[in-house]
């Protein structure tokens, strides 16, 4: 890389260099993040406004779906995902319904894993239960039977 032999590495540096570093590194981050948080908020608010197009807004209303701009969306990627099948609409269909999980979709199947691992843990500990409770008579000799 160009002009590498100009970086002084972070364990060469004083302990007051590292931390004004570290701090501009913390503030620019910081920026970013609410940048970030800001245009998601933005997104959200634009989502969730009514369809101005009346023919899609009714054709969803026929179908019993919510007529907002997120629902609109979601629904003409889909028919151009059905009309044209190319990978692009297929990815942006996944990407569209993985961002529709809800802290409740997330809860519900937390609960049901804990559930399972707990059926699971039951399971092995009721087999190592009846396997101890077992007794195993060791015999050294026969005896004839009279």
């Amino acid at each position: 890389m160009k002009g590498e032999e100009n970086l002084i590495p972070l364990n060469k540096r004083t302990k007051d260099e590292q931390r004004e570093i570290a701090k501009k590194g913390g503030k620019a981050s910081g920026r970013s993040r609410r940048q970030k948080a800001n245009i998601k908020k933005t997104l959200e608010a634009l989502l969730a406004m009514d369809i101005p197009d009346n023919k899609l807004k009714s054709q969803l209303e026929t179908l019993g779906i919510d007529p907002s701009l997120e629902q609109g969306l979601v629904f003409l990627t889909l028919m151009r995902t059905m009309k044209n099948g190319t990978m692009f609409d297929l990815d942006l269909l996944t990407k569209m319904l993985q961002q529709n999980i809800t802290l409740e979709d997330k809860k519900e199947q937390k609960a049901r894993t804990d559930k399972i691992k707990a059926t699971t843990e039951n399971i092995k500990a009721n087999k190592s239960n009846q396997n101890e409770s077992r007794q195993i008579i060791i015999v050294d000799e026969w005896q004839d039977e009279d």
